[in-house]
């Protein structure tokens, strides 16, 4: 049975004490809205460069971390310079590699599923003392003759943070005052780590007085963990230094404001601090007299531009244009400057008028921020539109169609449509009904998350049963999907009835969906429950039990012991 990857949140912020808050008033990630528990936590991994999302503007902060994530993302927030590092720092990342190379070859060679792509991040935190060799060997699970990668686990990651924070000889002699009541289940290397996090409110009990160990840490909590253990007193985090890029613009975000640079080893956008000094020919200036093609040397600190000088290219026009009006700086659609820079972009149509497209483009930062621009483009006479390698009448063209746009001075000279109907195969990860809007969340062969909107005219069916209701699909259930743009077509499930039998490692109880998170001789799997299950609450932490499942949700259960 496939192991799903959806980590039961809900439980670890009570674990972690959080409570949403909306300090930050935009959203950054589409799955992360300001009411998330972990939101304040994630925009600040997110601006200071040490988290990252994916280029569909996910966090994705259920999904557990590996040993390798978890290693590129400690040695980020450790110092760790991964874009563009200066002499110094990547003299001291050289050094610290050759130091540990003779290990992380041993490594590779021991472990097929070895990632040396995370060596230098590896090697770094090694020569701190943030990684020891005898944690190397926890990287990756032998079982059967079969390699896993191994999750992080809450003890390991409460250990890794003390380190990485310069606290260890202060967790050494933390006196703990109470005991968490699985006390025994936690490992004697890493108790002194565990409690100092609980005393400095980094971590605390769960409802039943629990610390859970072995829990497998998300992304979202290693982003609360690392926020807070910023937040002890004395601790020594260092800051990040600041690099200079240097490059030509490519791309203007007036409204963000952003802006890509092209360097010789990449093409990167870059957010634009508010007080950015913009410097043009020697004059200072501002985001709106920036024009595309001209050479800037940007001084970049923590993912975001805060100084910025910049020449004008002999081949544009020498006086710059003047700064957008508030109008303009304010509407939904910018227009371009007049070049002569032809570009390439992709995004979704928002409005098609008259002889102009009007569409919204999403792209990520360094620092892992989505970004939405929305941008309008002019039609010129010899304009190419393409579908399926055919020609497509531009008028033909509607909201919600994805394109890949070609622009030369904000006129479209190409666009490709893409098809809005697609059909692939995918697994149900989640089940949502928020505000009578029902969407399932689909992990596809490839690994993509697909949020598909289940509507009125959806068709679904399942193996053996025929037509079914939406909440009559199985969390873990097989799907052959049929989609058009954001809405969901058709699904036919294919589930998968069997019996487990293991020990009850967690559990959350809820009205609406209860998970069961049990732990066999080979795996740890969150199963789920629907409504109500008769005998459920007698059900204890570290009972051992079999479950009658239908694909990863219980229809019964009983206790063995």
């Amino acid at each position: 049975m496939k192991k799903s990857k959806k980590i039961i949140a809900v439980a670890i912020a009570a674990i972690l004490g959080v409570t949403p808050v909306t300090a930050f008033a935009n959203q950054r990630f589409v799955d992360t809205p300001v009411d998330h528990w972990a939101h304040d936590a994630i925009i600040y991994m997110s601006d200071s460069g040490f988290m990252e999302g994916n280029t569909a503007g996910q966090f994705m902060p259920n999904a557990p971390l590996d040993k390798f994530e978890t290693a590129r993302i400690l040695a980020r927030v450790a110092g760790f310079t991964h874009t563009n590092p200066g002499p110094a720092e990547l003299a001291a990342i050289n050094t610290a590699y050759s130091n540990h190379a003779p290990l992380l070859a041993s490594m590779s060679r021991a472990f097929t599923r070895w990632n040396s792509n995370a060596n230098r991040e590896i090697a770094f935190l090694l020569d701190r003392g943030i990684l020891t060799p005898a944690d190397l060997n926890n990287f990756i699970l032998v079982s059967s003759g079969q390699e896993q990668l191994r999750a992080l686990s809450r003890q390991e990651a409460t250990m890794f943070l003390v380190r990485v924070a310069g606290l260890s000889q202060q967790a050494a002699a933390n006196v703990p005052t109470q005991l968490f009541n699985d006390n025994i289940a936690i490992n004697a290397t890493t108790r002194n780590y565990v409690y100092f996090m609980r005393d400095n409110g980094v971590v605390s009990a769960d409802p039943y007085g629990n610390f859970l160990p072995n829990a497998p840490v998300s992304r979202a909590v290693l982003a609360v963990m690392t926020y807070r253990t910023m937040n002890i007193e004395g601790v020594n985090v260092p800051s990040r230094p600041a690099e200079v890029v240097l490059g030509t613009i490519t791309s203007l975000y007036p409204t963000v404001p952003a802006i890509q640079i092209q360097s010789t080893a990449s093409s990167i956008i870059y957010r634009t601090a508010a007080n950015a000094s913009i410097v043009i020919d020697g004059v200072a200036a501002t985001f709106g007299n920036l024009v595309l093609g001209m050479e800037v040397s940007a001084t970049v600190e923590d993912g975001q531009i805060i100084a910025l000088v910049a020449t004008q290219n002999q081949n544009l026009p020498q006086q710059p244009p003047p700064p957008p009006s508030e109008t303009e700086a304010e509407s939904v659609g910018t227009v371009p400057p007049a070049t002569t820079h032809t570009t390439t972009l992709q995004g979704h149509v928002l409005e098609v008028t008259g002889n102009t497209i009007l569409i919204e483009i999403r792209f990520l930062t360094p620092t892992g921020a989505i970004v939405t621009e929305s941008m309008m483009f002019g039609t010129g006479a010899n304009l190419t539109v393409i579908k399926a390698n055919n020609s497509f009448p531009f008028e033909s063209i509607i909201p919600g169609d994805i394109v890949s746009i070609t622009v030369n001075g904000g006129v479209a000279s190409r666009i490709e449509v893409t098809e809005r109907e697609r059909a692939f195969f995918g697994t149900l990860l989640e089940r949502i009904n928020h505000l009578n809007t029902i969407t399932y969340v689909i992990e596809d062969r490839d690994g993509g998350l697909h949020n598909l909107i289940v509507t009125g005219q959806t068709i679904l069916e399942r193996e053996g049963q025929g037509p079914v209701n939406w909440n009559q699909v199985r969390i873990g259930d097989t799907l052959e999907l049929n989609a058009s743009g954001p809405n969901l077509v058709s699904a036919f499930a294919f589930g998968n009835r069997g019996t487990v039998e293991g020990v009850v490692n967690i559990i959350v109880l809820r009205q609406d969906l209860s998970e069961i998170v049990v732990t066999t001789a080979t795996t740890t799997t969150t199963y789920f429950v629907t409504g109500t299950l008769d005998g459920l609450g007698t059900l204890q932490v570290g009972d051992r039990v079999r479950l009658l499942l239908d694909s990863l949700e219980i229809e019964s259960f009983t206790i063995l012991n």
